[in-house]
């Protein structure tokens, strides 16, 4: 599980909680052992550096945002170089959010299908040969690539994996130790449901913040 300055939290501690429930050994990993700032203030410790993983048998990459997010875009970047290498090699290359932006631009998603936050769909859109998934999916599968909506969208997507990797009795188990039976009190979670009030409020709070990242994307991609 990759970390970088400006992650989001629950990207990695909701997926992380529901791997461990069902017996398998989640690791946080980053370019080195350095404490990394999520975009919420706390910090995550990472396990190991990218030289101690050349070869895990599934990657998994947080959305985020700021400017720690956009430096990621760089062919220079550490987490891009490993991923590129480990992440084509893995048995399953996963992203949450627009982590999926990151591992498009690490090339793990030419050629496949692939879903992102309802936010950064054209975002994603920008990267060539990536093809997006209709609608605002909680998450995608495209052979060995899974690909997760926004933020929350990563505890359904875990137990895709757990399913994929163990079986869909390990997957329950892990559900049922974490009671995740999720009965929200408002239906407004994507585009279609939220009411226009609430989407006006959601604009007029972030703006166009795919903007300013398309520029990013774009240099990236003509460098």
């Amino acid at each position: 599980m990759t970390l970088y300055d400006g992650f989001d939290m629950l990207d990695i501690a909701g997926a992380f909680v529901m791997f461990s429930a069902a017996g398998l050994n989640p690791v946080l990993i980053s370019s080195n052992k350095e404490p990394v700032c999520s975009i919420q203030g706390p910090q995550y410790v990472p396990q190991f550096s990218f030289d101690d993983f050349p070869a895990p048998e599934t990657v998994w990459v947080p959305g985020g945002s700021g400017d720690g997010y956009n430096n990621q875009f760089s062919h220079r970047n550490p987490l891009l170089q490993w991923l590129s290498d480990a992440g084509s090699q893995a048995k399953y290359a996963c992203s949450v959010c627009n982590g999926a932006l990151i591992a498009a631009a690490a090339g793990l998603l030419n050629g496949y299908t692939a879903t992102t936050h309802w936010y950064y769909k054209q975002s994603l859109s920008l990267f060539p040969g990536v093809t997006l998934a209709d609608g605002f999916p909680r998450y995608w599968i495209d052979r060995n690539r899974l690909t997760g909506g926004g933020v929350s969208s990563g505890l359904d997507e875990s137990l895709a994996v757990i399913t994929l990797l163990l079986d869909e009795n390990m997957a329950m188990r892990a559900q049922l130790l974490n009671q995740y039976a999720p009965d929200p009190p408002y239906h407004a979670g994507t585009p279609d449901q939220a009411p226009p009030k609430i989407m006006g409020m959601f604009y007029e709070e972030y703006g166009d913040i795919p903007a300013s990242l398309n520029k990013v994307i774009d240099k990236f991609l003509c460098s």
